[in-house]
């Protein structure tokens, strides 16, 4: 530390690791000579006495005081054991005559070789015969490869190696006596290579030894020759011989599932063999190593604690195993579960030792070879004594939100005889519930499926017209998921399974559930078919009281993702709004339909003007020709009466004249005015007849008189069918002005 500075370094596995230090006040950091030197134990005074919150657990292996300035290699070369001690150091571990200890402490002599020593190795023999599968899995659970030597004087050391330590592996009937890590390969150009089994890579050495047999093409795998030249020779994969994995750094393997109070190592590594199999030593005397047919633990610095794996058989400890482990000098024994593995923090570890990344854990889909990353898929951790009848508790005095969206997915056309309206929704809510923990989130939500919903509180809805009946509901779907919104809490290995956890408060809980709705809706039809409805329905959650838990939503939360026409009407407008009922929380969402009126031009209007233009034109007939003028009237008005009934049949009885009923009786009526004029013009055609057959007696007397009103009947005839020609369309123009500007202005 330097204190002027107020810094410091730490140095680590030949890593210097700095930072700053905080001081509370900015005056310089200084420590006065004179006093006590204690270890292990924060005092709160000078001197103070034994403080078992404040002590130290753990093992320390050496201490140095110097009171000079050391430097930061003199440090490095002292921890990677290239000095045997700091020179300026003036307190050491030397001589533990001058110490003191206090509490329970043991002082255990070591010579430096046992601390030193513990370095990475380049092998691990398996004096096992392996296939190929077996072979190459055995060196990935310990995050090994198979050997492949990458000089001459590598080849001889391995060949040495498996020669003096391992006879088991040369039997006298066999010509091989290892695993090389490599096949041969035929390139596009049709060159014989090599390349490495687990990184594809093409070998710049090879040892190879070419005989006819070997060149066959099944003979791809390469194996190290039971001879001194230590030639590598090319045989079928089905082959079994020992297997030598390698190592290009120190691999430590971390141990879970060992809980608070146990004294087994956290971390281990490969140190020597044992019993011709790789011996894991622990960096604080814990050893794991090959006993007959199983695993045993055994510890360096307590002798009462003991372990070994069941059952038998296991070639490697590697992966969640099952241990009987025995403590204490009075010889309690537990069966305990512990995974032992090589895996990286950002990785999962299979059952049997392999490694996959962390994603793929619980993703739907099996990644490791014996499927276990699909075991125990727990999205929530439900903890004792929850009650899914109960709602979320709140948190800080705040109503537990639920965030809800709507989705219109589909409506039928707005059934008005019935004044029902059917439509497909899709509600979707968002909440937290402090009471539960999740586990092993993905990001995709669809990963993050709850299978068993029925085991947690979810919101019970409720659905209701404008008039609080109740709507009748048919639900369609429903997925219960979790969302990720946050990092992982940091991983506790205290747990054998290596579960991401992640709080609650940042991983809400999203229902999706899509209903078919039949609801009735009051539609209000004096302006039909110019008419704008509205229909209102409330969705509540019946089952908590609104200071508990309370809708929450946005001006986004409701939107319509069906066709922009629904039969003959249009979904203007859609809003949600605020629909609190007593102590409990609602929201209504109210659908503004326009009806387009356009079936009504084609239907009613276009063939109403038409039958009206028709029973006009009889003006023009000849006035001589009343029976064709009066009998095309007639039809006409039989038509618009016959198609007035039909139209009525097809919309709500109501006690009240809907606009549709002005256009057709005005249609009527002008069609009867038609036939009103057909008949007094041709009343007054008669009388001209009639007054043309006068008897020749009277002729003389009334001659004078007769041609008088012959002249003005005439006239009065002619007038009216003039007339009528030129005031009926007239007034039939500025009604369907008068009525069309009336129903856009006023409906």
């Amino acid at each position: 530390m330097d204190l002027q500075a107020k810094k410091y370094v730490v140095f680590t596995e030949n890593k210097q690791l700095q930072g700053t230090i905080e001081a509370k006040e900015s005056t310089e950091l200084i420590i006065s000579g004179g006093g006590v030197l204690i270890l292990g134990q924060g005092q709160g005074f000078l001197a103070g006495k034994l403080d078992v919150l404040q002590s130290f657990e753990g093992i320390l292996a050496g201490y140095s005081l110097a009171f000079s300035k050391v430097t930061h290699d003199l440090i490095m070369s002292y921890l990677s054991c290239k000095i045997n001690e700091i020179g300026t150091a003036e307190v050491i571990f030397k001589d533990m005559k001058f110490w003191n200890t206090s509490g329970s402490v043991n002082i255990r002599n070591f010579s430096r070789d046992a601390i030193c020593k513990i370095v990475a190795i380049p092998y691990s023999v398996f004096p096992v015969r392996f296939g190929y599968e077996k072979a190459v899995s055995t060196c990935q659970k310990i995050n090994g490869q198979i050997v492949v030597p990458k000089n001459a004087l590598e080849n001889r050391k391995l060949f040495e190696l498996i020669e003096q330590k391992y006879p088991s592996c040369h039997q006298a009937d066999d010509d091989i006596i290892a695993w090389i890590g490599a096949k041969k390969m035929m390139t596009q150009n049709g060159t014989l290579k090599y390349r490495n089994l687990m990184t594809d890579e093409i070998l710049t050495y090879t040892n190879v030894q070419y005989d006819a047999y070997s060149a066959k093409l099944q003979n791809e795998c390469l194996f190290l020759e039971n001879s001194p030249e230590g030639y590598w020779k090319q045989k079928n994969c089905l082959t079994r011989s020992c297997l030598v994995c390698s190592f290009e750094k120190r691999i430590v393997y971390r141990v879970r599932g060992r809980g608070d109070d146990s004294e087994i190592d956290r971390q281990f590594v490969i140190n020597g063999t044992y019993n011709g199999r790789p011996m894991f030593i622990g960096l604080s005397g814990t050893i794991i190593r090959a006993a007959n047919s199983t695993w045993e633990l055994v510890d360096a610095l307590n002798p009462f604690l003991k372990g070994h794996i069941i059952p038998a058989g296991q070639i490697t400890p590697v992966g969640r195993q099952t241990w009987i482990i025995e403590q204490g000098s009075q010889g309690r024994t537990v069966q305990k579960e512990l995974l032992l593995t090589a895996c990286n923090p950002t990785q999962y570890t299979c059952r049997d030792g392999y490694c996959i990344d962390r994603k793929f854990r619980c993703d739907l889909e099996a990644n490791c070879p014996d499927q276990s990353d699909e075991y125990e898929c727990l999205i929530i951790k439900i903890p004792d004594g929850y009650l899914k009848n109960v709602s979320p508790p709140k948190k800080c005095s705040q109503v537990v939100s639920v965030y809800m969206s709507a989705n219109i997915l589909a409506m039928q056309p707005l059934d008005i005889l019935s004044m029902n309206l059917e439509l497909s929704a899709k509600i979707v809510m968002e909440w937290r519930d402090s009471r539960l923990q999740m586990q092993n989130l993905n990001e995709e939500a669809t990963q993050n499926v709850i299978l068993r919903p029925d085991k947690f509180w979810t919101p019970a809805l409720f659905f209701e017209d404008e008039y609080n009946s109740e709507v009748d509901t048919q639900k369609l779907w429903s997925f219960l998921v979790v969302l990720k919104k946050s990092k992982a809490l940091p991983d506790d290995n205290r747990q054998v399974q290596e579960d991401s956890t992640f709080m609650s408060e940042h991983s809400p809980i999203r229902l999706e559930q899509i209903f078919k709705l039949k609801m009735f809706c009051f539609l209000s039809l004096a302006g039909y078919p110019f008419d704008t409805q509205t229909c209102t329905f409330t969705i509540r959650i019946m089952e908590t009281p609104k200071n508990l838990l309370a809708f929450n939503t946005t001006a986004s939360s409701i939107v319509y993702n069906g066709p922009g026409s629904i039969g003959e009407y249009s979904l203007e407008k859609i809003e949600m709004l605020d629909n609190d009922r007593g102590n409990y929380t609602g929201k209504s969402i109210r659908l503004t339909l326009r009806n387009l009126s356009a079936y009504h031009v084609t239907v009613s209007f276009i063939p109403t003007v038409i039958m009206v233009a028709i029973c006009y034109s009889t003006f023009y007939y000849h006035l001589d020709d009343f029976n064709d003028r009066i009998m095309v009237s007639l039809t006409s008005l039989l038509v618009l009466t016959t198609l007035f009934t039909q139209i009525t049949e097809n919309t709500p009885k109501t006690a009240y004249l809907q606009f549709l009923d002005i256009w057709f009786v005005s249609a009527t009526f002008y069609a009867f005015i038609v036939v009103i004029l057909l008949v007094t013009i041709n009343f007054f055609k008669i009388r001209e007849g009639l007054e043309e057959f006068t008897p020749v007696s009277q002729l003389s007397l009334h001659q004078g008189k007769n041609e008088k009103n012959e002249m003005k009947n005439q006239r009065l005839s002619k007038r009216i069918n003039s007339v009528a020609r030129q005031v009926m369309p007239v007034v039939g123009v500025l009604f369907i002005l008068a009525y069309f500007i009336t129903a856009y202005s006023v409906f």
